[in-house]
């Protein structure tokens, strides 16, 4: 049944992509038009000046003195709190990305390295604010409703999940390094933030002509393309839903409950990127499952409340 049912979807996509050759392009070119303009210049320099830090050990002497001003100190190390500040910040994929880095160098246990992948992938605020509420819903107003219903869910679910600490869990013995910069690993930083974003212009195209092959179906049901394409890809699915009939009250919940999740894109993202590491994906998307009823739950009754 693995098989089969991986089979059956590439070749009804290959079918499609043979009798819809002008649709196919049309979503390839939306694709990559939507990794130029908004993936690479927000997220780009991020890959590159995070994997320098990181490569230079700078990460744990800034948040060793972040550290130190904060209670509870002793339980928290900056190994853990650096791809969660910056996930979140910077926005999907840095918080993997970081993840992924920081495991390679033997800082982070596997465990460590799939909860904190888990909680810091998240869309950053610029995404939230100004694509979501100015762009698509047309209204900044929700602005506080989105964040608050995307980002507590992992925040509180996060740290009730790290606070079950594995002592069987150890980290890898990798020889330390010292805090220093040079040309090998601001080379390296370019060529690896150039990577991740060739494989994240991949998955973006792929997905969006899978959204556009479920805008194709020969159904009337708006709000059910809708919510599928958002499934698939975010992006899309929130244009989608968002210019759908559908009230408000249900707009919000709803796109608030597919960012957290991540998408279907997110998910092959992360699994990309986290390859080298040993990522346990069922804990991923239980958590990420959690977070999206939870996201759903919140924003509804948040918009009842103040609108």
């Amino acid at each position: 049944m693995k098989r089969i049912i991986p089979s059956i979807v590439l070749t009804l996509l290959l079918i499609y992509l043979l009798l819809f050759p002008k649709q196919m392009a049309a979503d390839t070119a939306f694709g990559l038009l939507l990794w130029y303009k908004n993936v690479v210049p927000t997220l780009l320099p991020f890959c590159i000046i995070s994997y320098i830090i990181i490569q230079s050990n700078l990460y744990h002497t800034i948040f060793r003195q972040i550290l130190s001003l904060l209670p509870g100190k002793r339980v928290i190390r900056p190994e853990t709190l650096y791809p969660i500040c910056l996930g979140f910040v910077c926005g999907f994929p840095i918080g993997s990305k970081l993840t992924a880095d920081m495991y390679a160098l033997g800082h982070l246990n596997a465990k460590e390295a799939t909860k904190l992948c888990a909680i810091s992938n998240q869309f950053g605020p610029a995404f939230v604010v100004n694509y979501i509420a100015a762009s698509q819903l047309k209204d900044s107003r929700f602005a506080p409703i989105l964040l608050l219903s995307i980002y507590l869910p992992p925040l509180i679910c996060g740290a009730v999940w790290m606070s079950r600490r594995d002592k069987s869990a150890s980290l890898r013995k990798i020889p330390a390094s010292r805090s220093q910069i040079n040309f090998k690993i601001i080379d390296a930083g370019i060529m690896n933030g150039f990577e991740t974003m060739l494989r994240v212009a991949g998955y973006i195209v792929v997905f969006s002509i899978l959204s556009g092959a479920v805008e194709s179906l020969p159904v009337d049901i708006p709000a059910g393309k809708a919510l599928i394409s958002g499934i698939l890809e975010i992006t899309t699915g929130t244009q989608n839903i968002a210019a759908s009939d559908m009230s408000q009250a249900w707009k919000l919940p709803l796109i608030c409950a597919i960012v957290s999740f991540g998408g279907f894109c997110g998910l092959f993202q992360t699994n990309a990127i986290m390859k080298g590491a040993e990522f346990k994906r069922k804990q991923y998307i239980t958590f990420k499952l959690i977070c999206t009823a939870v996201s759903f739950i919140a924003a509804k009754i948040l918009y009842q409340l103040f609108f």
